[in-house]
């Protein structure tokens, strides 16, 4: 089962932008991409994660879900 949902919101494929994350609860997750200032030419995810639904804040575990869910589309659009 997959537990959490990502969309991209914002921006081109392959290109820095915004996504929406929704997990098996029913909450919309906002995490942003930007450019890798660790690696040029590559897409990092920044932080904080931000809850639009409510005023959560997520744990470090949860925080990690909703990341590697972003990463698996932005996975998807580099192929």
């Amino acid at each position: 089962m997959k537990w959490f949902t990502a969309t991209r919101s914002t921006g081109d494929v392959n290109e820095p932008g915004e996504f929406a994350v929704e997990d098996a609860e029913g909450l919309t997750w906002q995490v942003t991409v930007i450019g890798s200032k660790v690696t040029p030419g590559k897409l990092a995810c920044a932080r904080p994660v931000v809850c639009m639904t409510r005023d959560l804040k997520p744990g470090h575990e949860l925080q990690g879900d909703i990341i590697d869910a972003v990463e698996e589309v932005l996975e998807e659009e580099g192929t």
